[in-house]
């Protein structure tokens, strides 16, 4: 059976880009919200929404900080697995820094605030149904950037 689009548009069965924060630091003429629509589209999504714009009821969301560039293969790989959570070792820590998910539209508030709080601390509370991976569990030779000035 072919999934049918809502009335705006959105396919439940193809999940909805949804950026966290911002980041004025332009790479290649682009800004991180530009670059990030233009990867994940390739990937398959259509549909990229902004902080704070409605989500839709139903389906996956791709969550993404926007000072965090991740390569073509990490951005795949994140578009094909529910249930992850991105996260990357920030230079000079031990800490691990959420960066982006793949969640049930139903937990995009919960997991918001655990991407852009960051550091996954030893009280940070994963839902069980999600599996916090490093970008190498998530897609071989992965490349994640912070970007300069953030």
């Amino acid at each position: 059976m072919l999934a049918t689009a809502d009335s705006d548009g959105h396919r439940p069965d193809v999940p909805t880009l949804y950026l966290i924060g911002s980041c004025d630091t332009k790479i290649w003429g682009m800004t991180a919200a530009e670059r990030h629509a233009r990867a994940f589209r390739r990937a398959g999504l259509s549909s990229v929404l902004p902080p704070g714009q409605a989500l839709p009821s139903a389906g996956g969301v791709v969550m993404v900080r926007c000072d965090y560039v991740l390569a073509a293969e990490l951005v795949q790989a994140l578009v094909e697995t529910p249930g992850a959570v991105l996260a990357v070792k920030e230079e000079g820590s031990a800490d691990r820094l959420a960066v982006a998910a793949h969640v049930d539209t139903s937990q995009v508030a919960e997991i918001e605030k655990l991407v852009a709080a960051g550091a996954l601390g030893d009280g940070d509370h994963v839902p069980a149904n999600l599996r916090v991976l490093g970008a190498g569990d998530l897609a071989p030779a992965p490349r994640t950037r912070k970007f300069a000035g953030t």
